[in-house]
């Protein structure tokens, strides 16, 4: 087989760290989007241009967490999440809104920030865009 063409294909919702090869985005931000889908159709679901409110709060939440707890750019998290910067920008300022608003919005972003607390992120690489 050519070098030019890899026999290997990758399966973006089989693992964050497939998720962040195929995109270019940090492995860290990807797996905030495996631990909110919870299983392949969810991180499909998220990924996607789906306008529930669920989902789009499942965005923000991730956006917040990325940019507040990661250091990740807004290219970076929509890399992830498979949407312009200009939407993620968006998301975020959302999501700082709904923080002061909602407390069940709250609950879903401590619980990300959890999540990366227990899986001990480097948030200087990835700010850097080294992750």
């Amino acid at each position: 087989m050519d070098d030019l063409f890899p026999s290997r294909v990758i399966d973006r919702y089989s693992s964050p760290q497939a998720l962040a090869e195929v995109t270019c985005a940090p492995v860290e931000v990807c797996k905030l989007v495996f631990e909110m889908g919870g299983c392949r159709e969810g991180v499909e679901m998220i990924r996607s241009d789906a306008r529930d409110m669920i989902v789009c709060e499942q965005r923000h939440a991730i956006s917040w967490v990325a940019r507040n707890y990661i250091g990740a750019t807004f290219v970076q998290i929509g890399r992830a999440l498979n949407h312009d910067h200009s939407v993620i920008v968006r998301s975020y300022d959302r999501a700082r809104l709904l923080r002061k608003m909602d407390p069940d919005f709250c609950d879903m972003c401590d619980r990300l920030v959890a999540s990366i607390n227990r899986n001990t992120v480097q948030r200087t690489a990835a700010r850097r865009g080294r992750i």
